[in-house]
Parts: structure tokens; sequence; C-alpha cells
């Protein structure tokens, strides 16, 4: 049976000098009501979000593929037997980037994702810019409800290379077999708690392929607390989801990595 874990949102988590985040990203399915036009939307966006100089228009299409009749259906395929077609179905939205580059915008009729990249800034600002979005969001595109909310969270962290053990740095690994040695790994888990049974926390450990001459080994640890149920346009109910989310995914990452992890991190 599981443990059952007190529930606080004001708690406070420990403090990481050097907070392994490389990637915060909050996204938004709305559903829409009003005209979606290219020129409409690009100018009232660019007029109300100065702040966001760059921008970029972004179509949407359907790819399919089919194989000739008398083609093999079994490995190897022969690609010229294989033919790829993709078809245009229109202009999805606009993509924005801050002057500085950290912040990127995906602003679609029935979505809006911000992604901020680089050296965290915290979790008060990023909801707040995200509100702000949805601001405009909402008058432009006349959204009506918030169908799902995902906040996903990237981080990576170099440890040494030599003699690496994910035990070490990551809880809930068992020791391989004796006289076998650990392989690469990727270890994913879909999480819960049972005083917010409407989220669910997906959470990977993994790391990436090193260079041939690096020692250290890039870690990554990558959470996506998610929210599928509908919830209505109103900021506060907005942010207590968001909120909710932002502790599960907390509460996952500090449970999920060792003291060794953390210490690099300081």
């Amino acid at each position: 049976m599981a443990s059952t874990v007190s529930l606080n949102l004001d708690e406070e988590f420990p403090a990481l000098r050097r907070a392994p985040i490389v990637e915060a990203m909050i996204t938004l399915v709305a559903r829409a009501t009003l005209e979606w036009a290219p020129d409409a939307i690009f100018k009232q966006v660019t007029a109300r979000l100065p702040d966001y100089p760059t921008s970029q228009h972004m179509n949407q299409a359907r790819f399919s593929f089919a194989m000739q009749a008398d083609a093999p259906r079994v490995p190897p395929v022969n690609p010229a037997t294989a033919h790829a077609t993709a078809e245009n179905l229109g202009w999805l939205g606009l993509r924005l980037v801050s002057a500085d580059q950290r912040r990127v915008v995906t602003l679609a009729r029935n979505s809006l994702s911000l992604s901020w990249l680089g050296e965290y800034v915290g979790w008060s600002e990023l909801s707040a810019e995200l509100m702000r979005l949805l601001t405009v969001h909402r008058e432009i595109a006349g959204i009506e409800s918030i169908d799902q909310m995902q906040i996903r969270y990237v981080n990576r962290l170099e440890v040494p290379q030599e003699d690496f053990e994910p035990g070490l740095y990551f809880t809930g690994f068992g020791t391989p077999p004796a006289g076998m040695v650990q392989g690469p790994f990727l270890h994913q888990d879909t999480l819960a708690h049972p005083s917010f049974p409407q989220h669910v926390v997906n959470l990977v450990r993994t790391f990436e392929q090193p260079t041939a001459l690096s020692r250290s080994l890039p870690l990554l640890v990558v959470l996506e607390a998610i929210h599928a149920e509908p919830v209505p346009v109103e900021p506060a109910m907005i942010n207590q989801r968001l909120r909710e989310m932002h502790w599960l995914k907390n509460y996952a990452f500090f449970q999920s990595v060792t003291m060794a992890f953390r210490d690099l991190c300081q």
C-alpha cells in the first residue's frame, strides 16, 4: 500500500543554488470561438506584445505515406517503393521570440505555450507571464474554456562518467545482478497523488550520449504535470490548477533524486 504524503501547497522545497533547469514550459489547450485570420491576428499580437519582436508564421501540415502495391511489407524496405506526401492545412498561428531569445511563445487558435530557456527565473515570473499571454489570447481568439494544461521542466546535470551508477543519483534504481553491469537506461514513470486525481505526472530519467573525449555524463530529468479536465477561463481557477501541478512537479523531482544529485547543484 502506498504511503500517505501530507499535502501543503505552501511547502518550500530545498533551494538549489545552481538549479539544473534548462527549460520550463507551460502549455494550454483551449477552445476558441472567434475567427483566426492571419493578417488580423498578426496585427493584434505584434501591437500588444512588443516585447516579442521576432515573429514567425506557422503552417499546419498533414503527412501521409504509401507503398507500391507489389512492394514487400517486411524490412528492409526499398525507399524507391515508398512515397510520402504533405498536405498544407493552412495557417496555424505565430511563433514569437523575446528580445533576449529566452522566451519562446507559440500561439495558435486553440493552444498557447510559453517556453523559458536558460537560467530559471522562478515559478512566480513564469506563471505571471503565462497569465499575461493568456489575457491576449483570450481576447483575440475568444477562448471560452481551457481543456488541458501542462507544465514541463527539463533538468540537465553533468556528473562524472567513470563508474557511473544510476542509483547514485536517482532513487528507485536497483543494482544489476552479480557479474553484470548497468547499461544505458531510460526510466519513465507515470505518477499521481490521491489529493489530485485529475493530475498526472510523467517522470523521465535518462542521459545524453556523451562525446568521445568527455569525462562527464549529462543526466536528464524531465517532468511533465498534466491536467486533462476542462477549466473555466478564470484566472483564480487557472492559477490554482497550475499551482497544484507545480507542487506535484517539485515533489516528484526531489523524491526521485538523491543527495548526491542535489549536492552537485549547490
